[in-house]
This record gives structure tokens, sequence and C-alpha cells, in this order.
């Protein structure tokens, strides 16, 4: 038996990722924007190609079929979480999995690791833990997000030490976006990153970085295409 993963995605850079993560994991096994499973013509059809197709790992599947994301997806504003509750996808996700706030990080590492951290810790924590306590056998835990935010990385490093105390077994995986010298949208994020990179709190097992520019070059040596949107860049970091 696989034994489960549960995706962790933070702030608005995260929860983009997420949308365009859960899509492709939704086509990679056979899922419908409901949840409900799609009969495809070329199933498999031995055991072990079913338990590489079984969506166990990413999914939890009820009795009626009905298929939910392993995932947290927060923020600490709700601008982007509500595209998510109206977009095509809206019915996969359980509704108590979209954790957010009515005030945003500031871009500020300090606001998210202070004051965010102590207000979105209780919400965050339960969704987290009713999602865990459903896995018969949770291997690890991945997380997406921005290291440039005040979210991201504020955010994330204040709940990280509770994470790592409370799964101290399982695997952390770090997929994280720093800020480039050419996509930058404020003038602290480069400090946002190293506060982040540098805080006490990390317990990753293995992290994995990437940049802006780039993923930009990647699309375009390899893909050929000029005008790129970060819905395109998001879905690149899916293929991760």
């Amino acid at each position: 038996m696989l034994g489960e993963i549960i995706s962790i995605f933070v702030g608005q850079c995260g929860v983009q990722i997420a949308n365009a993560c859960w899509e492709l994991f939704c086509v990679e096994h056979g899922i419908g924007p409901d949840g409900q499973k799609i009969v495809l013509p070329d199933s498999p059809e031995t055991s072990d190609e079913k338990e590489l197709f079984d969506c166990n790992t990413f999914f939890h599947e009820n009795a009626k079929g009905q298929c939910t994301p392993r995932t947290v997806l927060l923020d600490s504003e709700p601008t982007v979480l509500d595209e998510v509750r109206a977009g095509v996808y809206q019915n996969l996700f359980n509704a108590k999995s979209l954790v957010n706030g009515k005030e945003d990080g500031a871009s500020n590492y300090a606001r998210g690791f202070y004051q965010l951290g102590q207000s979105y810790k209780e919400p965050f924590v339960e969704s987290l833990r009713k999602i865990a306590e459903a896995c018969d056998l949770l291997n690890g835990l991945c997380f997406f997000h921005s290291y440039g935010g005040g979210t991201g990385s504020g955010l994330l490093m204040a709940l990280e030490e509770h994470i790592d105390n409370s799964f101290i077994k399982q695997a952390k995986f770090d997929f994280g976006i720093y800020p480039s010298q050419q996509q930058v949208s404020s003038v602290v994020e480069p400090y946002n990153a190293i506060l982040a990179a540098s805080s006490p709190c990390r317990m990753e097992s293995i992290s994995l970085f990437f940049d802006n520019r780039s993923i930009i070059k990647v699309i375009r040596d390899r893909l050929q295409k000029e005008a790129i949107s970060f819905s395109t860049m998001n879905r690149l970091l899916a293929q991760v």
C-alpha cells in the first residue's frame, strides 16, 4: 500500500500553484472537477498498475466514491481563495481545508511571523489534524509557497515548529519560489527570503528552490512561448 501525502499551499503564490497542481492531479488520476472518478478507456489492468493509478496518496475517497484532496490552502486574506471557491474545482475541495483571514501579510516577514502566525495557528492546525487523522499511513508533507511574500515566508515559518513537533516521523518537502532581480513586486522581497531561509524553525527534509526568471527561461527555450502568464508558470511547477 502506498502511503498518503498532505500538500500545504501557503500565501497567494502557494494557492495559485495549488490551482495548477490539483488540476494536474485530477487529470492524472481520472478525477473530475466535482471529485467523481471518470471511467477511462485505458484504465490499468494489473494489480501493480492499479496501485500506481490509485488516487489514495493525494486524495481521500469516501464510500460514495467522492475524492477530496488531502490538502490545506492557507492565505491571510480571502481574495485568491475566493477564486478557488468560485472556480471550476469549487466542488473538489473540502471547505474546511480552505483557511483564510481578512488581512494580508503586507509583504512583511515580521508581520507574517509574529502577528499572523498567532492568528491563524488554531484554524490551520485543526484543518491539518483532521486531514492527518483520515490517513492510514501518512508518509510526508509537501509545502508550496513564496519566500518573498509576507504570508508565504513569515506565516509559514511561524507554523513550522508546531508541524515539526506533530509530525516527527514524516518527511517534509519544501517547494519554494525565491525572488529574482528581474521579477520583483516589492523591494523587501529579498529581506523576507533571507529571514525565512535562516529561520531556526526550518524542519524540511528536502528543499527545492525555484525563481520566476529561471521558470520563464525554461518556458521560452523549451516550449517556445513568448507570452508567458503566471498560470503557465504554475502549470510548469506542477509538473515537478
